[in-house]
Formats: C-alpha cells, structure tokens, sequence
C-alpha cells in the first residue's frame, strides 16, 4: 500500500502532485485547498495561517488519524520557525533542519558567510543606508519576492529587513539536490518577475529552464555549491536565486526547500531524491525532461468571482474554485507549459493566458 506523506506549503499543489508521481499518497496543509491540490490529495486541511496557533490543533488531529510519518515542507513557513520546530518534532521531516533555515534566514551570518567563501553577492547592509538612490529593501524572512520594493528615505519600515544595492541584469537560479556535504545540480533556469512598472515589480512571476549562464558561469556556480552545501549542511532539494549581469554572477538567496522549478523536471523522481537526499546523490541521474518547460502565474487583472463552470486550458493549474473572489493583481492560476523551442514555447505561454484572460474578460 503507497505510503502517506504530508505536506505543507503555501500551495501544496506542486509537492502534491510530486509526491503523487514519486508513489506516494499525500494529505496536505495549505492557505488555498484549490481544486487541483483537492484532487491530488487524500484530505486538504485549510488553514489561513502557519503561526503555531493555526498549524498546531491539525498536525496533532492528523496524527491521530491518519498513519502518516514523513513530512515535507515548500514556501511559506520561512517566517514561522517555531511552527517549522513543530513540524519537525511531529514528523521525520524531509529536507533541511530547521537549524539549517534558521542560519540562511540570519541575513547579517548569510552574507558574511558570502563573504568569507568569496562567493559575489549585491552590497548589502543592515541599516538604512546614506544614500537612497539604487537600494532595494528586503524582508529578513522573505520568499518569492513579497515585500521586496525600491527604498525611499522617507518611509517608515519595521526592523525585519535589510537593504540590497539594486542590480541590473537578469534573474537566475539553480535546482540542486544536496546530502550535507556534496551537491548534485539538477538544472539552470531563468526567472521572470512582475513588470517593471508594476508596485510589485519584483514579485516571482515565472520560470523557464532556459539559463542565462554561459560554461564557465555554470562552473563556477556549481563550486559555490559544493562549499554552500558544506558550510551550511544543506539536504535535500534546495534552490540558489542570483542575477547575472554580463561576465558576473550575484547571489541573491538560498531557497532551503523544493522551489516553483522542480515542476520544469521530472517531479516524482526529484521527490523520491528530497525524502532520501543521500540515494539522489549517489545515482546523480538526469531529472531533466526532453525540450523546455515554463511554470507562470497568472494574475488576475480586475476583481473578480469564478464562475461555477469554467473550461479551463489544458496547461492551467492551481485552479481556484467556484464563487472565490480574487482580487486584482493577486495569483489567478498558473500554467505550466513545455515546448521542444523556447521561440515555441513562449507563444504557447502568451496564448493561453490571453484566452485566460479572455474567459474572464480579464487583462
């Protein structure tokens, strides 16, 4: 009988279907219980929050009634350390500690270990800096770009963040697979965030595993990993976000858990290599699947409430149920798309979210 395994994220839709294609049954705590992740799963709990108030009465109700051992954790619990404690007390948590995410999330030990390793990264300080020009300022427990916005000396801002020098260029990041000391890199993808012109300029918005790496970028990428993983005893599939600008590569950030690219590869297989990190290291196959693929949320452009039927694209996922209302510019759906060109792909992409759009009447 496939064995059970919980999860809990944001949206639990990619680790569901995930842990679906690796064998496994999963049960499933998160903010949306959308219509796919319902579909996927053998019960969705909904809660609106992960502070230990909201997650702790369902972690004890699932141990109690269901014969579930193993838990897996995506976005969303980075700000909730002591829910995360929880997790992994209940649990056999799959991935890393929550002693590992503590030290990324200590943003000054983040940097200084950047440092120390002569790993590039953008200026960054822990005060408000003179000048105001060219600084971003950043959430110290941030995920997915929310919250991330230009700093103008005049607003007023709690003590969790930090400032980054704002940087040109384009946005990167690597999927790599870890067991504490060695790394085994999965793929090298670019991101897409919002519109420039957007007030939620660098929320993520997408991703293709299309690098904007050259070789010897790539080489050198995968050296900062090998002394990452050792220094911060990374496990299981983890990401690294950087920007490149022409010869130079900024690190950005360490996603310390599966990010919105393990859906452009073989997701069973990078599931089954997350819940047991050592066993995907040692066969260091290729999850990569033939062609490119995208992963792109879709936001909606008006206020709106879902219809009752929709006949939604073949490519559409996290699909909202009928009668929720959506606020403009909050997530809609997300579609994912392969292509054996990207010049192919990204028509595909363009196309079906202006049918989206055209469902919903909607831009």
């Amino acid at each position: 009988m496939p064995e059970c395994v919980l999860i809990v994220a944001n949206s639990g839709r990619m680790l569901a279907q995930a842990a679906r294609d690796a064998g496994f049954i999963p049960l499933v705590i998160d903010l949306y219980a959308d219509q796919d992740t319902r579909a996927l799963s053998a019960k969705v709990f909904q809660v609106p929050g992960f502070s230990l108030h909201y997650l702790l009465p369902v972690l004890n109700l699932i141990k109690q009634e269901y014969a579930v051992d193993h838990a897996c954790f995506g976005s969303g619990l980075e700000a909730y350390p002591e829910s995360l404690s929880a997790l992994s007390n209940a649990f056999n948590l799959s991935g890393n500690a929550p002693s590992v995410l503590q030290k990324i999330q200590h943003k000054a030990v983040f940097f200084s270990l950047l440092k120390r390793l002569a790993i590039t990264f953008p200026e960054t300080v822990f005060s408000a800096p003179d000048d105001g020009e060219d600084w971003l300022v950043k959430p110290m427990q941030g995920h997915g770009g929310l919250g991330i916005k230009r700093y103008i000396r005049r607003d007023v801002l709690d003590d969790n963040v930090y400032w980054q020098r704002y940087q040109e260029g384009v946005p990167g990041s690597v999927l790599f697979l870890a067991n504490g000391c060695q790394s085994h890199i999965i793929g090298f993808n670019t991101q897409w965030c919002r519109r420039a012109d957007d007030r939620h300029a660098f929320l993520f918005s997408g991703v293709i595993n299309h690098s904007p790496l050259n070789e010897f970028q790539q080489h050198t990428v995968a050296e900062w990993l090998e002394l990452l993983v050792s220094e911060l005893g990374l496990t299981g599939l983890n990401s690294l976000d950087f920007i490149v600008r022409g010869d130079s590569v900024l690190v950005v950030e360490i996603n310390p858990r599966p990010s919105a690219s393990m859906q452009l590869y073989d997701m069973g297989g990078l599931m089954a290599a997350h819940m047991d990190s050592l066993a995907g290291l040692i066969h260091r196959r290729s999850y990569r699947l033939d062609g490119f693929c995208a992963y792109q949320v879709v936001f909606a452009g008006r206020d709106l409430v879902v219809p009752d039927a929709i006949c939604w694209p073949d490519q559409a996922v996290d699909l909202p149920g009928p009668g929720l209302h959506i606020k403009q510019g909050l997530p809609l759906c997300s579609l994912i798309v392969r292509n054996s060109t990207v010049e192919g792909l990204l028509q595909t992409l363009n196309a079906t979210r202006k049918k989206i759009f055209q469902i919903f009447n909607t831009g």
